[in-house]
């Protein structure tokens, strides 16, 4: 027997660079069949992802070179006729040397009872089973780190985005692969209508609940180890009873929500997303499918992201539970300065310092296209849809359906004047924004 473990693990061996050198070559094909010589992307593979069953070690590592020298002792520790590949399962979402969370993991080769094992505490078994597919970058071992960057810059060609963790795996011939699950961009029109369903309770959702992180899958959330370093544009979810809809929110029922696709509020992009409620550390979390256009394309729509939200009250709530309102109750105050038409020149996401005459500097679409200021107090507000009729008494402008008091002051740079006006859309009213944009006008 001890002859035969023998012979079968420098089989083993040889058969693992034998894969290795084949992987390359085919990877080198792929890209040479499409006419593309570009280095970048010479071994970038996109395929079907593959199943791999593994024993690991998950913690937050206080550093990458910690988790590799546990990577080599849980190696040495599994029996050789059982173990494979070597892995580093890297569940962060943002590029980091300190406290990572990963898991140092040992492939575990045939149908082998990992209980069975002798392994070290702390370990358990992971199962790696996309149905999907996975974007393949051979490496050096030694350039796994750098091979990250290329891997997206590569992928982005195809284009694909990330959905679940990355995972570096090492080979006995010092070369490396560097693979990630992925999933391709469809266009909206591909997208399955979310149709009307009849309203079914989910007691258990009743209140409200706050972001508390954002990852590409569900595995990669960690209780108290956030990954997003920015907050989501829905930082706080609402359930009001009997399925009521509010601000993106067209409505929801048992296991999803509807939302509109990025608060446009047009019918025809709404997004259906599943949710499921998870206890973890004794606290309630929700984890919701969000699905929302491509960088503000409504054309084409991302794979969906996962987006954690913990629980913070229960209860039966509804619209004007969670609302924000202003003191709109204001007397009339004349000021002849804002008298006239204003043209929209630009929006900023906070109060601005200056103002440039250069022109417009938002990435985004200016929802709002003009305002008149009339000597009766009223506003008229020209918007992409269409003319809203609001008040206005000096320093501020009043919206007495919604509720919100904007203010907004006149400001010069060189020889002209410029109009701030701050913007309190639903996102300040329902969404709990606490900082408001600002939209800038210059006299007509």
């Amino acid at each position: 027997m001890e002859l035969l473990d023998a012979k079968a693990e420098e089989l083993r061996e040889t058969l693992s660079l034998v894969q290795s050198r084949l992987r390359r070559i085919e990877a080198a094909m792929e890209i040479m069949k499409k006419g593309d010589t570009n280095m970048s992307v010479m071994n970038l593979v996109i395929r079907k992802s593959e199943a791999v069953r593994a024993a690991a070690i998950r913690r937050v590592y206080r550093s990458r070179e910690d988790a590799l020298r546990t990577l080599e002792a849980l190696y040495d520790a599994i029996p050789k006729q059982v173990r494979g590949r070597k892995m580093l399962i890297n569940y962060e979402t943002e590029y980091g040397t300190e406290d990572i969370d990963c898991a140092a993991a040992v492939e575990i080769l045939g149908n082998a009872d990992i209980s069975r094992l002798p392994l070290p505490d702390g370990c358990e078994t992971v199962l790696v089973d996309e149905t999907g597919e996975e974007a393949v970058l051979a490496c050096g071992k030694e350039q796994v780190m750098d091979t990250y960057g290329e891997l997206l810059r590569a992928a982005a060609n195809v284009p694909v985005t990330v959905t679940g963790a990355y995972r570096e795996i090492y080979y006995n011939d010092d070369t490396a692969a560097l693979t990630v699950p992925v999933g391709r961009l469809i266009p909206a029109e591909e997208a399955e209508p979310a149709e009307e369903l009849p309203f079914k309770d989910d007691t258990a959702v009743h209140g409200t609940w706050e972001l508390c992180d954002i990852v590409p899958s569900a595995e990669q959330f960690l209780p108290g180890h956030r990954k997003t370093r920015h907050g989501g544009w829905l930082a706080h979810l609402h359930f009001l009873k009997d399925g009521g809809g509010y601000w993106v929110m067209r409505g929801w029922g048992r296991g999803y929500i509807d939302l509109w696709d990025n608060g446009t509020m047009r019918s025809d992009q709404v997004h259906r997303c599943p949710y499921e409620v998870r206890t973890l550390d004794g606290k309630q979390y929700l984890f919701l499918s969000m699905r929302h256009s491509f960088e503000q394309r409504t054309d084409l729509l991302t794979p969906p992201e996962m987006w954690i939200y913990e629980k913070t009250a229960s209860g039966d709530l509804t619209k004007e539970d969670i609302r924000r309102r202003d003191d709109t109750d204001l007397p009339f105050a004349a000021d002849d300065a804002v008298l006239g038409t204003w043209l929209v020149h630009d929006f900023t996401p906070t109060k601005p310092e200056t103002v440039s005459a250069e022109g417009h500097t938002w990435s985004g679409g200016l929802f709002v296209k003009s305002m008149e200021f009339c000597p009766d107090g009223s506003v008229v507000q020209n918007t992409e849809n269409g003319t809203n009729r609001l008040a206005w008494t000096k320093g501020y402008v009043l919206n007495h359906t919604s509720e919100t008091a904007c203010a907004y002051e006149i400001v010069c740079a060189g020889d002209i004047e410029y109009l701030l006006v701050q913007w309190k859309s639903g996102d300040y009213v329902y969404g709990r924004r606490e900082t408001v944009p600002y939209y800038i006008f210059t006299r007509k």
